[in-house]
């Protein structure tokens, strides 16, 4: 989905993530059903804003939201870390996974946290991502960077992206504007 800012882009995202309830018309899922109760379906969803959710803890617990370490799946972290090309990053830290990264991720990059949001998608294995200007605040070479992660998950998942740039919407199969 691309356009100016302000012809209702995020508005349409918070209706598809049932955050609210259209005034007018439906929602329909898969030609099918139609949505009533979002419950149904909004587990199915990761949603990516542009300001990503960094937790004052350690990398690990920010890419599994999962404070119990007992719990946090090592496998799926490290698979996560490797489709969102974090592997570089976390060799580089002291700790490892197990570094901790700073409120609101003040020692991270701004592609580091969306990396790690990235991460956090790929770990929770959602059918439906939606990145809500995930990238706009981006240097152009972190945005290609983390568009080519994304491009990786054409054919696997439905991924709803929101920009102000085209480039960013190159591996999407339909654009609206």
């Amino acid at each position: 989905i691309i356009g100016e800012s302000g012809v209702g882009k995020s508005t349409f995202v918070d209706i598809i993530l049932g955050l609210i309830t259209p005034q007018e018309g439906e929602v329909i899922l898969n030609d099918k059903k139609q949505i009533k109760d979002h419950k149904d379906w909004s587990g199915s969803v990761a949603y990516l804003p542009q300001n990503d959710l960094i937790l004052d803890h350690d990398l690990k617990t920010n890419i599994s939201l999962i404070y119990d370490q007992k719990k946090q799946n090592k496998d799926k972290l490290n698979e996560a870390v490797k489709n969102s090309n974090l592997e570089k990053f976390v060799t580089s830290l002291p700790n490892g996974l197990d570094t901790k990264i700073g409120e609101n991720g003040i020692r991270l990059s701004g592609g580091q946290d969306k990396r790690i949001a990235l991460a956090r998608t790929f770990y929770h294995n959602k059918d439906i991502i939606v990145l809500d200007e995930a990238t706009s605040s981006l240097d152009l070479e972190t945005e290609n960077n983390i568009v080519e992660q994304i491009g990786k998950l054409k054919n696997q998942k439905t991924v709803v992206i929101i920009s102000h740039r085209i480039n960013t919407l190159k591996y999407c199969d339909k654009i609206y504007e």
